[in-house]
This record gives structure tokens, C-alpha cells and sequence, in this order.
């Protein structure tokens, strides 16, 4: 588990912006925090954590893994992340899915909140407003993938080469976090008549 400065500091070493005896300056430290944020909603945007599901509400909702939920009232509606879901297998009450995500939004203004249960965390986390002392989303999961990913921006960001090594860490990273390997099995068989 890392805070968002200790996944910033260590993307700039590994992408050659600052070396290893010194930390990285505020001006810099902001501008990383704004990649950083901007990776994980491109991760949302483009499927990373899978189909969302849309659901219109006009009053208080405890929303289910994988939707998308649009408040669709100007009053003040409570959207809560849920503590645990009903399996679909077996009924029973289990804790979220890693990496299920709920994204929350409001037909009436641009308010958007971007939430991804975080395993190794064991909570939801938001991928918006990150703050420099907050936890770093995914990086109890796998944080050497967040790291690597944040890196390749960066080398992007200061017009720096990708190196042979941060490519294969970033490669790895991605198929750890995209593959599943950090979200729990389910064991299926087949229905024969």
C-alpha cells in the first residue's frame, strides 16, 4: 500500500526524471498527481474494469457492482458504495469483486465519481481528487503495475525514451491488472441434459 507521492516519486526514478537521492519538487509533484488521476479514469474509460451497466435514480441507492449510476433529479440523492453484494452463484453475501467498479453520475451537472473496489485495500476507492498524502488506488493490489504504467506517462510527459525494461514492466503490470490475477476465482461447470 502507497501513498500517491511514494507512486509519483517512484515513476519519476523509474522514468529518469529525478535520480535516486533526491525526492521530487511541488511543481513536478502536481503535475505527476494529474497524470496519475488521468491514468486511472483512462483505465475506466476504456474498459479496464469491464461493462458497466446504467441505472437511472431519482432517490437514495445502494448501487451493485458494474453500474453506472445517473442520478437523474436536481435534489440531493445518496449514492452508497455497498459493504458486500448477494452472489449471483450461490446467494450468499460475499465482500465486492477486485476491480468491480461503479461510477456515479448526475444527469444535471458534470459531477463524476469513478469507484474501484481495491482487494488489497478492502474498500471502494475513488480515482478522482487524489490528494499527494492519500492512498494510491491498486497499489496494495499491484503496485509495481502502477508504478510501471505511471513511468511510460511520464517518460511521455518529459519527452524521455521508454526503456526495454519499463516496457516489459508495463506490459506485466498491465496483463496482472487486466487479466484478473488479482480478482478471485470462480469455479463453474457445465449443465449437460
Amino acid at each position: 500500500m502507497a501513498t500517491c507521492v511514494e507512486v509519483i516519486t517512484a515513476a519519476a526514478r523509474r522514468a529518469g526524471v529525478i535520480d535516486r537521492r533526491r525526492s521530487i519538487d511541488s511543481s513536478d509533484a502536481g503535475r505527476l498527481l494529474e497524470l496519475l488521476e488521468d491514468q486511472y479514469l483512462q483505465w475506466a474509460a476504456a474498459g479496464m474494469f469491464g461493462r458497466l451497466t446504467d441505472v437511472l435514480v431519482t432517490a437514495d441507492y445502494t448501487a451493485e457492482e458494474q453500474e453506472r449510476v445517473v442520478v437523474n433529479t436536481a435534489s440531493s440523492v445518496t449514492v452508497t458504495m455497498p459493504a458486500t453484494v448477494d452472489d449471483d452463484l450461490t446467494g450468499d453475501a460475499r465482500p465486492p469483486k477486485s476491480m468491480a467498479m461503479i461510477m456515479v453520475t448526475s444527469a444535471y451537472s458534470d459531477f463524476q465519481e469513478t469507484c474501484v473496489y481495491d482487494a488489497g485495500f478492502g474498500n471502494w476507492v475513488k480515482f478522482e481528487n487524489l490528494t499527494l498524502g492519500g492512498y494510491a488506488p491498486l497499489s496494495a493490489t499491484n503496485k509495481t503495475a502502477v508504478v510501471a504504467a505511471l513511468a511510460v506517462k511520464v517518460c511521455d510527459e518529459y519527452g524521455l525514451p521508454i526503456s526495454t525494461l519499463l516496457t516489459r514492466e508495463h506490459g506485466r503490470g498491465m496483463l496482472a491488472l487486466t487479466g484478473g490475477y488479482a480478482a478471485e476465482r470462480v469455479e463453474s461447470g457445465g449443465s449437460y441434459f
